[in-house]
């Protein structure tokens, strides 16, 4: 598989029928998901363009560029869904769909949450004091 059958892939795998969309979604020009759709290499892709593409895509580098690899899971980490809970698998869902504002707000939430005492889970001593 070349590049533009990798992203036609994942495109239909994600359910974006629109380069368009795609291309709002990564802000990077319409063209240059355009041109990746009409040729079947990379060359004159930039890197921030394939970086931006495994991380939207949540695929590996080596994936995308190798037309040898052909598993997108390639290369990924381990831990699968039935590792998480379903609320955490939601979290994730929901994290991977943002935008890099989105998530580096997400990311500055948490630490604060992470921070204060309030939110933090206690051990059965420390509910018996609380009592």
């Amino acid at each position: 598989m070349n590049l533009r059958e990798k992203l036609e892939f994942l495109m239909s795998r994600n359910n974006i029928t629109k380069k368009a969309d795609l291309a709002r979604d990564l802000d990077i020009a319409y063209s240059t998901i355009d041109n990746i759709l009409k040729r079947d290499h990379f060359d004159n892709v930039k890197f921030s363009t394939l970086e931006k593409l495994c991380d939207y895509f949540h695929v590996d580098l080596r994936y995308l560029i190798k037309d040898e690899i052909t598993d997108p899971n390639y290369g990924l980490s381990s831990l699968s869904s039935s590792d998480l809970s379903e609320d955490e698998t939601q979290l994730v869902e929901d994290y991977r769909s943002m935008n890099d504002e989105g998530k580096e707000k997400v990311r500055d939430y948490v630490a604060d949450l992470k921070d204060n005492p309030k939110y933090k889970k206690c051990s059965e001593s420390c509910m018996d004091k609380e009592a």
